[in-house]
């Protein structure tokens, strides 16, 4: 069977997206802030961030630095989750694949991808067509979140099961800057960090698994994914007497800049 080519919509997601994966309230400024030194972002400049889904990085950052601010997504459903929230005047969406922008060459200061390069099958088609849009001297600005140590519940789900569930399988490598190091992209300046703290229960962690809330799940075998959850329930029971008792998780959310590669 030949690996699909279609990019993962969050159609499926959009009822939950935002409390899953949004940023705690009071951290979406902070955090989104740091896109501004590092793609040296000013008053007037183009954006174009792929995969802006509900608009959680789009929303706080174009509130920061008043700039054209262009998102595109393949989920009509979430952008009209955007559209539907305060500040959706700011940004400008379009419905479209990132390995195909429908917009002329060197057109933008900078291009945003938050989470998204892991779910395009062909994601290095997805980093040419950036490098094509962004001006002369633009950058990729690329985002990722991370937990700055997995959880003993994220430890015995990677245990379970096999490598094509494993949490955070992308981003365990630097937010896979080695992926796109490999496209002839070059760092631009220090990577940016900016670090909080969340509170979920183990049995929030648990009825994600049951849910199916995280992409990586949904192309996953079902009997894997009863395996697996059969661990999570099994360690909740004996290392839990208060399974519904928030934990906290250190965070961590990271900004790096890249030029992209030498035009021929």
């Amino acid at each position: 069977m030949q690996p699909s080519r279609t990019s993962v919509s969050f159609d499926r997601a959009v009822e939950y997206y935002d409390n899953t994966r949004g940023f705690a309230p009071g951290h979406e400024t902070p955090a989104t802030a740091l896109f501004v030194p590092a793609g040296r972002l000013q008053p007037g400049c183009r954006l174009l961030e792929i995969g802006v889904g509900t608009g959680r990085i789009a929303l706080p950052l174009s509130e920061q630095i008043r700039a054209e601010y262009v998102g595109i997504d393949i989920s009509p459903a979430m952008l009209a989750r955007l559209h539907g929230k305060p500040g959706a005047e700011r940004v400008r969406t379009l419905i479209g694949d990132a390995t195909a922008l429908a917009f002329p060459d060197a057109c933008f200061d900078a291009v945003i991808a938050v989470h998204i390069f892991h779910l395009i099958p062909h994601w290095p088609e997805a980093l040419a067509e950036a490098a094509r849009v962004l001006k002369p001297g633009g950058l990729l600005l690329h985002g990722w979140g991370q937990r700055i140590a997995l959880g003993d519940l994220e430890r015995v789900w990677n245990d379970a099961i096999q490598n094509t569930g494993r949490l955070d399988q992308w981003y365990q490598d630097e937010g896979g800057s080695a992926f796109i190091d490999g496209q002839g992209w070059a760092q631009h300046g220090p990577q940016l960090t900016y670090d909080f703290v969340e509170h979920r229960s183990p049995l929030d962690f648990l009825d994600g698994l049951r849910q199916r809330r995280w992409s990586h799940l949904w192309r996953m075998p079902e009997t894997e994914i009863a395996h697996g959850i059969a661990a999570v329930e099994a360690h909740i029971a004996a290392h839990y007497p208060q399974p519904d008792q928030p934990q906290p998780a250190p965070q961590r959310f990271r900004v790096q800049a890249y030029t992209p590669p030498a035009r021929a």
